[in-house]
């Protein structure tokens, strides 16, 4: 074995795989090192050396599964995707029991791409398969996913009449009758939810939630308060249960109890967005538009960005509250702001559309008060982050440029490898702007070098 490890061509370029190498050689029966080289290499995306690695180890310990396993990912991982398939299929067939070359098969399928086929590997599973009840939840997820509510109503469906009701089949398929409109029959299934103990109050809470919120959808106003009280009396400071009937009474124009709710939701957290947005609501409906504005703002920025809904009630609430105290520019921006997120559903592209058209027009103050906006809901994002600081750069503020630059090039995922580069480069033209030519060339070097990763 000793000889076989040397023989191997492989890539040794860090201390950590020279020592495991050299641990191999040494103690070449032990499992572990042989793992950890191949989990560097393939970090390192050097996948070849690492099939390498895992044959050799396989060979040394036939049959053994986890190690197959490790094997399989790896040739997914080197994007040998028809190898990969035909040697997880034969895993499954080998060890139906395990559910690793399962999971690694579907997640290989969905990764590139192949959603339907996940799909018809997962319903293809035989019924007295070990792995069937798990098909029917990884199926829920995928069509979770797609939002094929239909589709994913009828594979749990089939997984009740297959393997009961659960307290989660229940309750799950209540999210989808309800998200196809069917709110009757999601209500049905809540209540048959909430037969069970779940052993986590919050997510028996959750569910009287969504039937409150399926009655409310329907118009039944009195039983959605109902389903929300129940939530106090079980738990007197729910979160779901406080603001679902704070907005609910706002709805009723029952402003003193909403304010009370809601002022209590402040107390607990500070920092809640959604009560913000009810409490600038509540104070345009009361004709005090000037605190509508002010809380309004804070709640807008303080919403974390996957509530696009969040985001455009805030806006809606802010283009009428600046209306009605007589900023007409505002009231008109925001009114924009909000017709693009409902739009688009990305408040994202719709307020970076908004930023790019005003420095079009030259408006480089209204187009960096959106950008920080859209910075404070999307924190620390690179691309805002250089878009900024281009804009301070054209407008002579090489300091602030510098700043957002500095926090840009601080990103280190793959993916913002553009942004990092756009940031690289700034720097070096505000180097160059102060008379510093040597920081300058070094910032254009480090821009040159992240190119080559591109």
């Amino acid at each position: 074995m000793e000889k076989s490890i040397t023989r191997l061509k492989l890539t040794i370029d860090t201390p950590e795989k020279k020592r495991l190498h050299e641990e191999i050689s040494v103690r070449p029966t032990l499992i572990s090192p042989y793992k950890k080289l191949a989990k560097l290499m393939i970090d390192d995306r050097d996948c070849e050396g690492a099939i390498k690695v895992l044959k050799l180890l396989a060979g040394l310990c036939p049959g053994d599964r986890s190690i197959l396993e490790e094997l399989g990912r790896a040739y997914v991982a080197a994007g040998k995707t028809r190898l990969a398939e035909r040697f997880l299929k034969d895993m499954i067939k080998r060890w139906p029991e395990s559910h690793a070359p399962c999971n690694i098969l579907v997640k290989m399928y969905r990764d590139t791409g192949r959603t339907e086929k996940a799909i018809k590997f997962l319903e293809d599973i035989p019924a007295k398969s070990p792995f069937k009840a798990l098909s029917h939840d990884k199926l829920h997820n995928i069509f979770f996913m797609m939002e094929d509510h239909e589709r994913g109503a009828d594979n749990l469906n089939k997984a009740i009449r297959r393997f009961g009701k659960t307290f989660r089949r229940c309750k799950d398929i209540g999210k989808l009758h309800s998200k196809c409109g069917r709110k009757k029959e999601a209500i049905k299934w809540y209540k048959e939810a909430l037969k069970f103990e779940t052993g986590d109050p919050d997510t028996f809470l959750d569910t009287i939630m969504l039937m409150g919120l399926a009655y409310l959808d329907m118009g039944d106003w009195k039983s959605a308060e109902e389903q929300y009280r129940d939530i106090l009396k079980i738990k007197k400071d729910s979160y779901p249960g406080l603001i679902n009937l704070a907005e609910l009474k706002l709805m009723q124009g029952e402003l003193d109890e909403a304010e009370a709710l809601l002022k209590k939701i402040q107390k607990q957290d500070p920092s809640d967005s959604r009560s913000k947005v009810g409490l600038a609501e509540l104070y345009l409906k009361r004709g005090e538009p000037a605190k509508a504005v002010k809380i309004g703002l804070l709640g807008l920025r303080q919403t974390p960005f996957y509530y696009a809904n969040e985001l455009l009630r805030a806006s809606g609430i802010l283009a009428a509250a600046y209306r009605d105290a007589g900023d007409r520019e505002n009231g008109k921006l925001f009114s924009l702001m909000n017709r693009k997120i409902e739009k688009t559903g990305d408040p994202f592209s719709a307020v970076m559309s908004m930023a790019d058209a005003y420095l079009k027009k030259g408006d480089k103050d209204t187009a960096l008060k959106l950008l920080d906006i859209l910075l404070s809901i999307y924190m620390g994002n690179s691309l805002i982050q250089v878009k900024m600081a281009d804009v301070y750069f054209k407008g002579g503020d090489y300091a602030k440029a510098a700043a957002k630059c500095r926090k840009a090039v601080k990103e280190k995922e793959l993916k913002y490898l553009k942004d990092r580069i756009a940031a690289h480069e700034i720097l070096a033209k505000v180097h160059t702007k102060q008379n510093k030519p040597e920081k300058a060339k070094a910032e254009r070097k480090k821009a040159k070098e992240l190119r080559k990763e591109l």
